[in-house]
């Protein structure tokens, strides 16, 4: 009887269960045959037996691997950088097998930048090469990208950018997210969108340069037709590819040439003065030429002899350099070739650095400009409209805000969701369900941290307020049903500051008045004082209870403070909640005597109470402000040092830096730039993020009682806009004029009926 055939799947085979072994020996036809070395013999297994030796070991060694290893092989690296010795084992060398490909497609995710190498590591979220492409300069080799970070602000030091990178590269860094958590770097799988390693996906990674790498055996094999298909197909500009045709055909108009033509008395090399300047010198073998190519961002591999012709040199480019790298270094070449023809004709001479800087500019502009193109991205800033309904579907209160935009639809997404989230915290809720316009975001957001998404510390930032809610829940809503939201997004656009409503809130909080009654438990006022304050202190609560555009008012004591007596009932309404702000400003800042501090709308009516405050209260040493030209006066007349006409100066291009910039007209990014390390910059204006934290005004009556010397002396006066007092019936147009931001100080309703 024939013996059944073996499954070739089984670890074991009982010799009872098939008879004799002449049985066994008949092969499975199915199961191919091993192949032997010489000194081998093939044996088909009837039976394996365990022995508990062996189970032991194999148990412990599985249990234990995470520990010899590292021990072993990489004590001081990390499994990255981890070598093979050549007494390693048959296991750690098929482990290694892998770090080829994790080293491929693994890319950094900035958290802190602590980790990450400047100049060494792939980082930038720049499919083409995830690396920076600018020529190393300003910072040294080892450099970290936390350098590039304001650890206060956790914002992007933009300045810095501008001086070290490339437009293209600065722009890049600018656009990547940051969280005030300051997680720390992580590394991330650049062949999916969620950052995770799949099996497929790495397979079309090795697939992909498998085919790139066959392409370029083909090219090295078939000569000088590929070179030509390959110039004339790279993506650069058409100048390029005819300027590499020529350069690779020989027919450049070099020193030598043009002396032989009698065109010149001298054919001597331009740059270093010392060679006959043909076009495999000028544009490879010369000195100044390798010292053009060391630099170049392209990466030239070092192995590249200088003794090569230049189309030598360009046909190893074509085999051994990927996009970007080959763009640029055809750019660079031409770059090389501009220059000499500066210097021969124009006299005008470029050095190292400008030659690379310019080349790599040029080619990854081209290179992205079709990109940017196909992509229909036209905008920098992408508006956001919240819309906040309570229990019963009525809305309780809306904003609208703008905010920068890189192009990248579910980053927008994810940074609309956290504005968002601060605001309805700021506003005091917390129970929430926030209704999300991108299911994807949802999805990542379900999965919870740590997202390895490029963007995923956004998404860690969103998942943490948690926390902070007493109930929070997602949910996906469409375009069609959240109109109203993307009608407020709409009109955000058309806006330079962020706009909040709440409720139907009056906009008046100041009064000025006479006491009519008390209540039993007053101490402080009798019938027939005359009274000012800040009465906002429950609006939020009851918006519709409190307000002072009415004939009569209730208010607490602790709120309101004596009148001074030499000002009117115009001047001390004016004051209250502008100067209740700018004192808490600075107090809460820790402003004292021998600061500095910059106001950005020093008009406004809290801009010109912390003027006045900073410099004849607080003792400021210096206090500089903006304002448009026909203001500068005022501002000088209330104590400025310094009056900045924003029409026609930056304030932080400044060479001075302050302790506090206050910020009333939206500029908290710029107004970044113009505060000293460790200083304070505080916005009335936009959202706030951290590390930012936001403080609700602190309004009562003691304030004003502090001030009150300060008023009646004179060193502090009310600011009133000069179409002010507006009467009752003319209080629409009164709106409608602060609405249109040309009021100076502030604007006051006088009389009320």
């Amino acid at each position: 009887m024939a013996a059944p055939s073996i499954p070739s799947q089984n670890k074991a085979w009982v010799y009872s269960e098939y008879g004799k072994a002449v049985d066994v020996l008949k092969l499975d036809p199915n199961v191919p045959v091993p192949e032997v070395k010489e000194d081998q013999v093939l044996i088909k297994v009837v039976a394996a037996a365990l022995n508990p030796v062996d189970s032991k070991r194999m148990q412990g060694f599985f249990k234990d691997i995470d520990s010899p290893l590292p021990a072993k092989y990489f004590p001081n690296t990390p499994f990255l950088d981890a070598t093979v010795p050549h007494n390693a084992s048959y296991l750690w060398r098929s482990i290694c097998d892998s770090i080829v490909v994790l080293k491929a497609g693994l890319r950094w995710r900035v958290g802190n930048g602590e980790t990450i190498k400047i100049w060494r590591d792939k980082w930038l979220p720049c499919p083409t090469t995830y690396s920076v492409i600018s020529p190393r300069q300003v910072l040294e080799e080892n450099a970290t990208v936390d350098i590039l970070i304001n650890r206060d602000t956790m914002q992007w030091r933009s300045d810095l950018l501008d001086r070290v990178f490339l437009p293209r590269d600065a722009e890049v860094i600018r656009a990547i997210p940051l969280s005030a958590r300051q997680p720390r770097d992580c590394l991330i799988w650049a062949g999916t969108k969620k950052g995770i390693f799949t099996i497929k996906s790495a397979y079309d990674m090795l697939l992909s340069q498998a085919q790139a790498s066959e392409a370029s055996t083909s090219f090295s094999c078939s000569g000088e037709n590929h070179l030509w298909s390959s110039i004339w197909s790279a993506s650069v500009p058409p100048k390029i590819r005819t300027f590499m045709w020529r350069a690779c055909k020989d027919i450049l108009p070099t020193q030598t040439k043009l002396f032989d033509k009698r065109c010149i008395h001298t054919f001597t090399c331009l740059w270093c003065c010392e060679e006959a300047e043909a076009q495999d010198h000028v544009l490879w073998q010369c000195e100044f030429a390798q010292k053009v190519w060391k630099e170049c961002p392209a990466r030239i591999p070092v192995h590249y002899d200088q003794s090569v012709t230049f189309t030598e040199f360009i046909v190893s480019c074509f085999k051994d350099l990927s996009s970007p790298a080959i763009e640029i270094a055809l750019t660079t070449a031409w770059s090389l070739w501009k220059a000499q023809n500066d210097l021969q004709w124009d006299n005008k001479c470029s050095n190292v650095s400008e030659i690379c800087l310019s080349a790599a500019g040029l080619a990854v502009d081209f290179l992205e400009s079709g990109q940017l193109l196909n992509e229909n991205f036209c905008q920098s800033q992408a508006g956001l409209g919240v819309l906040v309904r309570d229990s019963s579907g009525s809305v309780a209160a809306t904003m609208c805000t703008r905010f920068r935009w890189d192009g990248e639809v579910l980053q927008a997404h994810a940074r609309s969701l956290l504005i968002a989230l601060q605001f309805a915290y700021d506003a005091g809720l917390r129970n929430l369900e926030a209704d999300v316009g991108c299911q994807e975001l949802l999805g990542l957001i379900s999965r919870g941290p740590p997202c390895l998404a490029s963007m995923g510390v956004l998404i860690d930032d969103i998942c943490l307020w948690h926390l902070s809610f007493d109930f929070l829940s997602f949910s996906f809503i469409r375009k069609e049903c959240n109109k109203a939201a993307y009608a407020l997004a709409t009109e955000a656009l058309s806006s330079h500051m962020e706009q909040v409503w709440l409720e139907d809130q009056p906009a008046c909080y100041d009064v000025a008045g006479v006491v009519v009654k008390v209540g039993s438990q007053v101490k402080n006022f009798k019938v027939g004082d005359e009274v000012y304050g800040d009465i906002n202190d429950k609006a939020l609560d009851h918006p519709k209870n409190f307000g002072s555009l009415a004939e009569y008012t209730a208010a607490e004591e602790r709120l309101l403070a004596l009148k001074p007596k030499n000002l009117s009932f115009v001047e001390a309404a004016s004051l209250p909640l502008a100067i209740e702000t700018a004192y808490e400003v600075l107090e809460r800042t820790g402003f004292s005597a021998g600061k500095s501090i910059l106001v950005l709308g020093g008009a406004g009516g809290v801009g010109t109470q912390i003027i006045q405050l900073a410099k004849h209260v607080f003792g400021a040493s210096k206090v500089a402000a903006t304002s448009s030209t026909g203001k500068l006066e005022l501002l000088k007349s209330l104590g400025a040092d310094l009056a900045i006409d924003y029409t026609k100066e930056n304030f932080e291009d400044l060479p001075e830096k302050f302790d506090v910039v206050y910020d009333a007209v939206g500029q908290c990014d710029r107004a970044v730039k113009a505060v000293k390390e460790g200083g304070h910059v505080v916005t009335i204006v936009g959202p706030v993020t951290p590390p930012a934290t936001i403080f609700w005004l602190t309004s009562n009556g003691p304030i004003l009682v502090k001030l009150k010397p300060y008023l009646e002396n004179g060193k502090v006066k009310p600011v009133i806009d000069p179409k002010s007092p507006f009467p009752f019936s003319k209080t629409i147009e009164a709106f409608s004029y602060l609405d249109s931001n040309r009021a100076t100080g502030k604007v006051v309703v006088y009389p009320l009926p």
